[in-house]
């Protein structure tokens, strides 16, 4: 194999791993975010919703910033077998989307350009 094709199967090996990996990226994250919104949920109203939720309670103003500085450079850690050993490789994925759709579904949160 050329230099060049040892480095584009390498390229797709990686693009085949970050693909496989990123459904349990996002159930970690969910996992993560659930459990920070569970310690602000109590604190947002029933009938409240939209931008004024962000201005309920600092906590909350605090969790929602959290989770979308989080989903937007979630990094999962997998432990990957190498030619000679184990090694760890970190995958950074984009869950913008999913952020905004979990504090719609579980805080009532949402922008108006959403």
């Amino acid at each position: 194999m050329s230099e060049t094709a040892i480095e584009l199967q390498m390229g797709e090996d990686y693009n085949n791993q970050y693909e496989s990996y990123k459904d349990d990226a996002l159930q970690d994250f969910f996992n993560i975010a659930r459990r920070m919104s569970m310690d602000t949920e109590h604190l947002v109203p029933f009938d409240a919703e939209g931008p004024e939720v962000y201005y309920i309670d600092p906590r909350v103003a605090a969790t929602i910033d959290q989770l979308t500085t989080i989903g937007s450079w979630y990094i999962h850690t997998v432990e990957l077998e190498g030619k000679y050993s184990l090694y760890e490789e970190n995958f950074i994925y984009d869950f913008q989307e999913e952020v905004k759709e979990f504090l719609r579904a579980n805080l009532g949160y949402y922008t108006e350009e959403t």
